[in-house]
Order: C-alpha cells, then sequence, then structure tokens
C-alpha cells in the first residue's frame, strides 16, 4: 500500500511519528526525510483539493483558488440561512476552569436561542474549527444537543507543520492564511455571539458583531472564577468603540 492511498488521519498520525525520530542516521535519515516531504506533499495537495470543493460549492461560476477560500457575503447573502448560527469565542490555549465554561457555555445556548431565535429554525454553532479550549467545549456540547457544527479558520489551522487538534465538524470554511484574517467572514457569518473568556482576537470579533448591531452574550474567566455575564444586546448597549485588550492567543 503506497502513502498515497492511506486515509488523511493515518497519515497524520504516521508523519508525527517519522517527526519524532530524532536520532535516526545514515539511510534511514535520508528515508525518515523522504517519508516527511511526500506525506506533507500528499496532505497539502488534499487541502488544496477541499477547500477547491468549497470555493465552488459557494461559488459555482468561479475558478479554483488554490490555498485560499474568500468569502465576505453574509448571512443572507451566499449562505444559507436556514439555521440559527450561534459563534462561540473563548481561550485557545489558556488554564482555565473546564466544568465552570462548560455550565457557561450551555446557560449562553440556552439564553440566546431563547431569546433570539424567534423563527425557530434549527441551530448551528460556529468557532475555529480547533478541537481545545473553549471551542473544543463548545463542539462536543453541540454533538450532545444534535446542533451542526461549522468551523471557521485559515489555512493555517489545517497546515499539518502546526499539528493543531482538529474538531471533525459538519462544515469547514477556510478562510486566508493566518489567524484573524477569517474574523470578518465569521462575524458576517453568524446571528449572535458567546463569549467565554478570550484573548485579543475575541475580544476584537466581539467588538466588529456590535458594531455590525448583533447580539452577543459575554462571560468573563478570571484566575479559574467567573463574574456576573455582560448581555448586550444591538438595543440595550451601544458599541464601546475602545475595549480593553488583554494579550493572550487568539480566540
Amino acid at each position: 500500500m503506497t502513502l498515497a492511498t492511506l486515509p488523511t488521519k493515518e497519515l497524520q498520525t504516521r508523519l508525527k511519528f517519522l517527526r519524532s525520530l530524532h536520532s535516526v542516521t545514515g539511510q534511514d535519515r535520508e528515508d525518515r526525510d523522504s517519508d516527511i516531504e511526500e506525506i506533507q506533499h500528499i496532505l497539502s495537495d488534499r487541502i488544496k483539493q477541499s477547500i477547491d470543493k468549497l470555493h465552488q460549492t459557494m461559488n459555482p461560476k468561479s475558478k479554483p483558488r488554490g490555498t485560499k477560500h474568500n468569502v465576505t457575503a453574509g448571512h443572507g447573502g451566499d449562505f444559507n440561512n436556514k439555521y440559527f448560527s450561534i459563534g462561540v469565542l473563548g481561550y485557545s490555549a489558556q488554564k482555565f476552569d473546564v466544568m465552570k465554561a462548560g455550565t457557561l457555555i450551555k446557560k449562553g445556548f440556552i439564553d440566546l436561542i431563547s431569546k433570539y431565535n424567534t423563527d425557530f429554525k434549527p441551530v448551528e454553532i460556529v468557532s475555529g474549527l480547533t478541537d481545545v479550549g473553549i471551542p473544543a467545549i463548545a463542539y462536543h456540547l453541540a454533538k450532545h444537543y444534535k446542533y451542526r457544527t461549522i468551523g471557521i479558520a485559515p489555512w493555517i489551522a489545517l497546515d499539518p507543520e502546526e499539528d493543531f487538534p482538529i474538531y471533525p465538524v459538519d462544515d469547514q470554511q477556510i478562510i486566508g492564511d493566518t489567524w484573524g484574517e477569517e474574523s470578518k467572514h465569521f462575524v458576517n457569518y453568524c446571528d449572535v455571539f458567546l463569549r467565554v473568556g478570550g484573548g485579543k482576537q475575541s475580544h476584537q470579533e466581539i467588538t466588529l458583531a456590535k458594531q455590525l448591531k448583533k447580539p452577543t452574550l459575554e462571560f468573563e474567566l478570571v484566575e479559574g472564577h467567573t463574574v456576573k455575564p455582560v448581555i448586550k444586546s444591538p438595543i440595550e448597549q451601544p458599541v464601546d468603540s475602545t475595549p480593553s485588550f488583554r494579550v493572550m492567543p487568539t480566540r
């Protein structure tokens, strides 16, 4: 069986193993490097094919665009708005109280759906595709509640060299090359937003959502403790154009 015939997940596992072989020398080292290069090439081609397919699906008349999938339309434009979309933002790398975060996310789902899903649409949970931190909790809760899951992220999230854990969402939307380039699309796509903690990018996206007069629900997680939620609807709360950013990793 050749490498090209192996499933993507198996290729990723094999790539990780080969990279761990630091002590090999001579011919073994050459064979290892050759296999790593071949696997990276195969994975890169598969990702590009997936992105081209996604681009063709959303823009049938356009031609394949390589590694980028640039979308600027919002819900009600080229998007299928039959779902009530909750955008979830929050910590990806920080340590935090997972149980409290899960409780807040569940409360957020209930509050946002009961208040804003007045057309009783099926629900979808939208986050940053990675299976870590707040996005991971949101995705696993979504699966429990049988909600649809969407992952919006840049190309770097799927880069084999970065080795980000990826949640098996129902739909991947790859926008731009690096973190932050997907933010405009993410905010345009979602109907409402739930932020639980989060770093600079989370705060920037929430600020953009408010500028677009979209409802937001925010919880802070501070040193393992939570404080009173900040509920902001486009009518009840003016846009804060000067938020206080804390220096933290993306989302």
